[in-house]
């Protein structure tokens, strides 16, 4: 993964590795670890592969007073820069990537951005 200690795999691993790995991946989820379950229709997510506006100054103001009304400044800090001082379960530090540099986790594209938003990076 671009940007992380994650080194990349193509080409090392086979197609079966890669699907054991998934396998593994998905065993640490209970609802993940049958890949032939079906999701409930209530959890499934519909991404929109093109932004379903124009960003304007009405929309963007909307976004910020979703931003707030959600705390999501709690964790990725007032404008993005990714302060934080929450700790997870084993008391260690929550660090959160800056926003700001412009580099994203789960991809840059709306749909992306879209996805994360709607289900967490889970």
């Amino acid at each position: 993964m671009s940007g992380t200690e994650m080194v990349p795999f193509g080409g090392i691993l086979s197609e079966r590795s890669i699907e054991a790995v998934a396998a593994y991946i998905r065993s640490f989820n209970a609802d993940l670890a049958d890949p032939d379950a079906v999701p409930d229709e209530d959890t499934i997510v519909t991404v929109p592969q093109q932004r379903p506006f124009p960003p304007t100054e009405e929309t963007v103001a909307q976004g910020q007073e979703l931003w707030e009304s959600n705390s999501c400044s709690d964790c990725h800090g007032d404008n993005g820069e990714g302060t934080s001082d929450q700790t997870d379960d084993a008391d260690l530090p929550i660090v959160m990537d800056s926003f700001l540099d412009g580099y994203y986790k789960a991809g840059t594209t709306d749909a992306d951005l879209y996805r994360t938003i709607a289900t967490g990076m889970k």
